[in-house]
């Protein structure tokens, strides 16, 4: 009977496990979108920050003109935060071997 319940549901285990895979790959690549996004957004705000601190300005007038590096750093702590909540609740959910 296990052999036979085993082979009925081998289809659906290499379905679900294609899936995840495709997710995981997902996760990765939005993962990387985002750090790009980032390096991006802090590399067009160098010079100014460079030239900033090169005039002399204070540490604090500095760390105010790195808000961009501050927003990206939450949207990636962020999206990972979703990711790792929705395989935490797969994992919880998913009944004992």
């Amino acid at each position: 009977m296990e052999d036979l319940m085993g082979v009925s549901l081998a289809q659906q285990r290499f379905n679900m496990l294609l899936l995840g895979l495709f997710a995981a790959l997902a996760w990765i690549l939005a993962t990387v979108g985002i750090y790009g996004m980032m390096a991006y957004r802090v590399g067009q705000r160098m010079h100014e920050i460079g030239i900033t601190s090169l005039l002399g300005a204070s540490g604090g007038t500095c760390s105010g003109l790195c808000w961009v590096m501050e927003r990206s750093s939450h949207s990636l702590a962020f999206a990972m935060g979703i990711a790792g909540a929705i395989a935490l609740t797969r994992v919880m959910t998913r009944p004992p071997l």
